[in-house]
C-alpha cells in the first residue's frame, strides 16, 4: 500500500471509526427509540419507556368483509387498531366497523354524505350509530377547512386481524445518529439544569407534581407533543363553527335514519393537566365536548373519566408517546359505555 493511499485511508476511515466508537455506546445508553414522540422528539428512551407491561387486549377483526355492523366509526390513529372498539364490543355485543380518514386530508364530511345517500351500502340505516372520533388537537382543523374535502374521497377500512394487542416494548430503530444523540443530550441537559421548567421544542417534557402516574424512570415528567397546546388558541368563534358544523351533520344523518355521536379523545396534556407543576393558562376550550352537548350534539363525556382514570392505573397514556396504552383503551371503552351512548343501538348479530 503506497504512502498516499495509506494517508487517504486513514483520513477517510479513522474519523468514522472514532464517531462509531462514541455513537454506539451512546446508543446503548439512550436505548432503542420505541415511542412515537420520544423517537421523533429526540428524548432518551431509557428515561421514558414504560417499565410495566399491562395485560394485552383481545382485538376483533376489522375489514371490508364486515357486512353487518351496528356501529360505524370514522376515526384516526386512536381508532385504527380497533382496540377500544373491541373492548366496547365485548361489553355490549355490538359489532363495529371502523373507517379511517387519517390519509384523506383529515376529512370526514364527504363520508357523512356517502352514508346518508346510501353509497356505503347502508341505505336503510335501521338506527345504526355513526361515531366520528378525533383526537382533540386535530379536531378544529378537521372542522375548519371543509374545502379540502373532495366529494369523491375514498375512505379506507384498514384491515386488522383478530389477535391480542400490546404496546410495543422493543424497536427496530437505532439511536446511532450523531445529530439526534446531540439533541437528546441537549434535552437531558435542559431538564438537569432547570428541572422545574418545561424542556424541549415540538416534543416537550413538563414537570409533574407527582411521580406515580407513569411507570417509566422519569415518571415525574410528562412527555407530550406541542400540538396538544393547539386548543389553548381556540376561540369562542372556533367553537361556534364546530357546533354549527356538527349540528348539520347530526341533522343529515338522523334524516337518513342514523344516530350520531362525536367522540373527542382528550389530548395527553389535557388528561394530565391538573398534575402539571406549571399550570396552563385559561382558555375557551376547557371542555369542548361539553360545549357540543350544550348545543344538542351527542358528544359523550369521556374527558372527566379519562382524567380520573390516570389515578387508577399507570400508563393510561404511554409515557413515551401521546397515544393510549392498554389501560387507556380500557378506560376509554368503559367511559363510553357508562355514558349510555350505545344504549339506543340494537345489535344485528345472530
Amino acid at each position: 500500500m503506497s504512502q498516499p493511499f495509506r494517508v487517504m485511508f486513514v483520513a477517510a476511515f479513522v474519523p468514522l471509526i472514532v464517531v462509531m466508537a462514541i455513537a454506539y455506546p451512546a446508543s446503548l445508553y439512550f436505548g432503542p427509540p420505541i415511542g412515537g414522540i420520544s423517537r421523533r422528539g429526540a428524548w432518551p428512551e431509557r428515561d421514558y419507556v414504560q417499565q410495566l407491561t399491562p395485560e394485552g387486549i383481545e382485538v376483533m377483526a376489522n375489514d371490508n368483509t364486515i357486512q353487518v355492523a351496528d356501529v360505524l366509526v370514522m376515526g384516526d390513529s386512536f381508532s385504527v387498531g380497533n382496540v377500544w372498539q373491541s373492548v366496547v364490543a365485548s361489553k355490549t355485543g355490538l359489532r363495529f366497523k371502523t373507517y379511517n380518514y387519517k390519509d384523506n386530508n383529515n376529512c370526514f364530511l364527504p363520508w357523512i354524505e356517502r352514508l346518508a345517500s346510501g353509497l356505503e351500502g347502508y341505505a336503510k340505516a335501521g338506527n345504526r350509530l355513526v361515531m366520528i372520533e378525533s383526537i382533540e388537537h386535530q379536531f378544529m382543523e378537521r372542522i375548519r377547512y371543509p374545502e379540502r374535502c373532495a366529494a369523491d374521497s375514498l375512505f379506507r377500512v384498514r384491515p386488522i386481524g383478530q389477535g391480542v394487542w400490546h404496546w410495543p416494548t422493543s424497536s427496530v430503530h437505532t439511536q446511532i445518529d450523531i445529530a439526534r444523540q446531540f439533541q437528546t443530550l441537549m434535552h437531558m441537559a435542559q431538564v438537569a439544569a432547570q428541572p422545574g421548567k418545561v424542556a424541549g421544542e415540538w416534543v416537550k417534557s413538563a414537570p409533574l407534581k407527582r411521580g406515580d402516574l407513569f411507570s417509566n424512570i422519569q415518571s415525574n415528567r410528562l412527555l407530550y407533543a406541542d400540538v396538544d397546546e393547539y386548543r389553548l388558541q381556540w376561540t369562542q368563534a372556533d367553537i361556534e363553527l364546530a357546533v354549527a358544523t356538527l349540528k348539520a351533520v347530526k341533522t343529515r344523518l338522523e334524516a337518513a335514519g342514523f344516530q350520531f355521536a362525536m367522540l373527542i379523545v382528550p389530548d395527553k396534556l389535557h388528561a394530565y393537566e391538573e398534575e402539571l407543576l406549571n399550570p396552563l393558562p385559561s382558555h375557551a376550550a376547557s371542555d369542548l365536548a361539553q360545549s357540543l352537548r350544550a348545543a344538542g350534539v351527542n358528544a359523550p363525556d369521556v374527558l372527566s373519566v379519562m382524567k380520573k382514570s390516570i389515578y387508577k392505573a399507570k400508563d393510561v397514556y404511554m409515557p413515551n408517546d401521546d397515544h393510549l396504552g392498554p389501560n387507556g383503551h380500557r378506560a376509554l371503552a368503559q367511559a363510553l359505555v357508562a355514558t349510555g351512548v350505545f344504549a339506543g343501538v340494537q345489535s344485528r348479530q345472530p
